[in-house]
């Protein structure tokens, strides 16, 4: 992977090892034997094939517990991973895998919203090439504006996460 900031927006091309670092990372989740662990899932740019993206892979994990539960939290930290906590999102519990990041974990309810809007708008990228199209093209103009700015940069690209999201639900 190319060398990145945990904290500013640096985008790559595509890169097809992708799917095999989630699945290995993947595969080791589920060794681990998470208390309430349910599914993992690769969600964000680098889950959609040609898409450039931040050279970080996002996981997705359900579980049927809190997410902020203590023996949860410790299985992940023994793993490598590092909590900080909800990390400005309601309802997901944030860590992040390597210094500088290859992995960040989002832990969610299996009944949270945060958990199908990822995989509906995963879905919806990954069956629309002219959505892909239009999400990069933003992405590309924001991480220009927000460089050394995740949190605006990340927050910023809500307006078209939202159109997308809105398309995807008319079909």
């Amino acid at each position: 992977m190319t060398e990145h900031s945990d904290d500013g927006v640096t985008l790559v091309g595509y890169d097809a090892s992708w799917p095999t670092e989630f699945r290995r990372e993947a595969q080791r989740l589920r060794a681990a034997r998470i208390p309430g662990f349910l599914a993992a899932e690769h969600i964000g740019s680098t889950a959609v094939p040609g898409m450039a993206a931040k050279p970080i892979i996002d996981i997705a994990v359900a579980v049927n517990l809190p997410a902020a539960s203590p023996r949860l939290i410790r299985a992940l930290e023994a793993l490598g991973y590092r909590y900080y906590g909800t990390f400005g999102l309601r309802g997901r519990h944030f860590f992040r895998l390597g210094q500088p990041a290859r992995v960040h974990l989002h832990v969610v309810h299996r009944r949270s919203p945060h958990w199908r809007a990822w995989l509906e708008f995963r879905d919806a990228l990954r069956a629309h090439p002219e959505w892909v199209a239009r999400y990069e093209h933003e992405k590309r103009r924001l991480a220009r504006l927000h460089r050394y700015d995740r949190a605006a940069y990340t927050a910023a690209k809500t307006p078209i996460v939202t159109r997308i999201l809105a398309a995807a639900g008319d079909r």
